[in-house]
């Protein structure tokens, strides 16, 4: 029974001064995705009535626009601290009134996003609501003066980038030495993303992969990898390689799919470490746990990247069944001179020790930290002091 976004636009068309908020539900997609579609609907019903009595004697209009979204329009009337209050009193009204469906109760959480410029609102509520969701506020206002647009440009720009890099083979790997303290020889690299721009420079992964998870680009970069990883498996007999997955890539069948056929097509699967970063973010972690253990039957050692920080939990590190244990740089980089850090790194090692388990000291960045780390009892050392990443085919070409 509400207007939708055809008759919003209609409205913003026929007004020059408006107020308008985007507010969408938080938790809708857990609530759809576990108990189910009827649920999810249900729920969205439940929020309109309420919204609908918040609204009706208002002098603001409400609309239902995508999926769990809604808005909200102060039609000719800028007066934007009013609006932003009533905005707040509305959410504050959600989040204060559970629902009750089918026996069931959900807390409702939401978020809003604000915008009163003279055009383009609905653009400009959409950046705002991004920017309430990434700094996890009630409410975020846009403004012309801050940089919310910069993002947006920025965004569209590198989304242009990845996508033509993708289409001319331009994502490539670079790999880095982990070296076995007892041998000091280097024992498997690690594989690491890089994008070559159109001018033959080396671009990070800082620059683009975030960029890539929102345009959903992110999962193509992660195959493009698992590939050129495999193949240069092939191409060798005794090297190990090591590929990075988060928790999300290790959820996409798509991308389980491709790494699984080749595992199972290769013969390579004993030279292969998945690292894992470890996340508290992990909602579905007996999906995740399912999936490393799958991959584990075919031969392959897991690994746990960025262990140190974070969640840090050490009955997470047993329920992935894990081969090794990857200690933060951010803890590595200082054991020469912070007694915590060293503390810390000990700890961990004891308790790797205990249950069968080698260690990787990252950021070795000098040759203080990597002897602390040899001291420490570190397996194996990784850092720009040992070697820094070169591009595959620099590896390739040594053992062709």
């Amino acid at each position: 029974g509400l207007y939708n976004r055809i008759k919003l636009i209609e409205d913003l068309k026929a007004t020059e001064i408006a107020c308008l908020a985007i507010i969408t539900l938080d938790n809708y997609d857990v609530i759809k995705d576990y108990y189910g579609y009827e649920t999810g609907l249900n729920t969205l019903i439940n929020v309109s009535r309420l919204l609908k009595s918040q609204v009706e004697d208002s002098k603001y209009t409400l609309y239902k626009l995508v999926s769990n979204e809604f808005g909200l329009l102060a039609c000719g009337d800028g007066n934007l601290e009013d609006f932003q209050l009533f905005c707040r009193r509305i959410i504050d009204e959600l989040e204060e009134s559970p629902l009750t469906i089918g026996g069931e109760k959900f807390d409702i959480h939401a978020t809003a996003g604000i915008s009163n410029t003279h055009d383009r609102l609905i653009l400009y509520a959409s950046l705002a609501l991004d920017q309430a969701r990434k700094t996890n506020v009630p409410a975020v206002v846009y403004e012309l003066s801050g940089n919310l647009i910069l993002q947006y440009e920025n965004n569209i720009i590198w989304t242009k980038k990845i996508k033509q890099a993708l289409s001319d083979d331009r994502i490539v790997l670079f790999v880095q030495a982990i070296v076995d303290i007892k041998t000091r020889k280097t024992a498997k690299y690690e594989c690491l993303v890089r994008m070559i721009d159109t001018d033959g420079s080396i671009i990070s992964p800082f620059h683009f992969l975030e960029v890539a998870k929102k345009s959903k680009l992110y999962h193509k970069i992660t195959q493009v990898v698992i590939n050129k990883t495999i193949d240069a498996l092939m191409q060798t007999t005794d090297i190990e390689f090591s590929i990075n997955l988060s928790p999300d890539d290790l959820l996409h069948d798509e991308t389980m799919v491709l790494l699984k056929d080749k595992l199972q097509t290769s013969n390579i699967a004993n030279r292969v470490v998945l690292e894992i970063v470890e996340s508290e973010e992990i909602e579905t972690f007996n999906d995740v746990c399912k999936n490393i253990n799958e991959l584990k039957r075919f031969g392959c050692k897991v690994a746990i990247d960025d262990f140190g920080t974070g969640y840090s939990n050490f009955s997470y590190l047993m329920q992935l069944n894990a081969d090794y244990i990857k200690v933060d740089g951010s803890l590595v980089k200082n054991i020469d001179k912070d007694a915590n850090s060293r503390i810390i790194s000990e700890t961990i090692i004891q308790f790797a020790r205990q249950l069968d388990l080698q260690t990787v000291a990252e950021f070795v960045h000098n040759e203080s930290v990597e002897s602390e780390a040899i001291t420490l009892g570190f397996d194996f050392l990784q850092g720009f002091h040992l070697a820094e990443p070169m591009p595959i085919e620099n590896l390739l070409g040594k053992h062709g």
